[in-house]
């Protein structure tokens, strides 16, 4: 039976689709409707660029997690404690 070693996949995937659907809407408002300004789009893309970063590195934890596991299956479904 395969486990998931994802942590963090709920709240990257919830930041990215909030972005997604903010970042045409900030656009919008800063370009076509002049209310919006420039720092309310560079902000989502920071919070976009969050997401991202927190995505990759709890794939790359997974994919390290899981590659520990088959080596050593005496530490399977053990915290892992940094030394």
């Amino acid at each position: 039976m395969s486990r998931t070693v994802t942590r963090y996949l709920l709240p990257a995937f919830s930041t990215i689709l909030y972005t997604s659907l903010l970042g045409p809407a900030f656009y919008y408002l800063w370009i076509y409707a002049g209310s919006g300004n420039a720092n309310f789009f560079y902000a989502i893309t920071l919070v976009w660029s969050l997401g991202l970063i927190v995505l990759q590195t709890d794939v790359l934890y997974a994919i390290l997690r899981d590659e520990l596991e088959m080596k050593r299956p005496g530490v399977k479904g053990k915290d892992v404690k940094q030394i």
